[in-house]
């Protein structure tokens, strides 16, 4: 069997804390089963795969999840009533009166006939939103989000940031997967960078935009820089007979970094940790 060689890399190990907002920056929207970001001591990856296809006030997550999580031959009504009703305290009736009001806050039109539609007959986008609601209503301890449900319309966007931050004070965590830095939003706290799977950056929001210590991380603030990274890189691999005979000890991104040394393709490169909860892994002097 191929060793996996993620397994062989160091990754920074991130614990989010009730109420924290974190974004972690990857090329895919998913995590890796190697990444060690965990919610109250537990790996997110044993997290979602338990609750997946399940809406409670444990774990919501609406990166697809949204079209798993609902009984494909029951009304939305029926079902979604029945889960508020059954997390938030409220009766059906009082429970419906708040999904039809925060819908409507979402723009999210015909709520009428949504709630007595089957789930294969909404569009995407409205799977996406009915979700955000019930996630509103359920208020679970931690919420995974894309950054597709940013790209509302601004006043249901800002409806979304408004009740984010008052879950957040209900000490409702949050993480955001996003491919990119330019969808950071206000509520953002902390971000991670990944790279194959592996955190290579970590720190407060403004610190890693205002100074990236990772290459990596400074190829995605720089947009354009981060589309003409090449695989071949000729300040980089002379150092080197080919590509494919990297040694798996080194560093994952030294063949696409301008800066990288000898040292950078034999040796892997050690966590390092500078202030508080500010971590990097580069072998570089920054």
């Amino acid at each position: 069997m191929k060793e996996n060689n993620v397994l062989l890399k160091e990754t920074i190990s991130v614990d989010i804390k009730p109420g924290e907002f974190l974004m972690i920056i990857n090329n895919k929207k998913k995590l890796s089963i190697n990444s060690k970001v965990t919610f109250k001591g537990e790996n997110i990856i044993t997290i979602a795969t338990n609750h997946s296809k399940k809406v409670n006030n444990t774990f919501m997550s609406l990166i697809k999840a949204y079209l798993t999580s609902l009984n494909p031959i029951r009304s939305i009504g029926k079902q979604c009533l029945e889960v508020i009703s059954q997390h938030s305290g409220l009766s059906l009736n009082e429970s419906e009166v708040k999904l039809k009001e925060i819908l409507g806050n979402l723009l999210c039109p015909n709520t009428e006939i949504l709630l007595k539609s089957l789930p294969y007959k909404l569009e995407a986008y409205e799977k996406q939103r009915l979700m955000l609601a019930l996630a509103f209503l359920i208020k679970p301890q931690l919420i995974v989000l894309d950054d597709s449900i940013f790209d509302a319309e601004p006043k249901a966007k800002n409806y979304i940031l408004e009740q984010i931050e008052e879950l957040k004070k209900e000490n409702c965590s949050f993480i955001l997967i996003s491919k990119k830095l330019q969808s950071v939003v206000s509520c953002v706290e902390n971000i991670a960078i990944m790279y194959k799977g592996t955190i290579v950056e970590y720190g407060k929001k403004d610190l890693i935009l205002s100074d990236p210590m990772h290459p990596h991380t400074r190829c995605f603030l720089n947009y354009r820089s981060f589309l003409s990274l090449s695989e071949k890189s000729a300040e980089v691999t002379h150092y080197v007979k080919g590509i494919n005979n990297l040694p798996r000890t080194g560093c994952s991104f030294c063949l696409k970094c301008k800066e990288a040394s000898y040292d950078c393709i034999y040796i892997s490169p050690k966590i390092k940790t500078i202030g508080n909860e500010r971590q990097v892994i580069c072998a570089l002097g920054n």
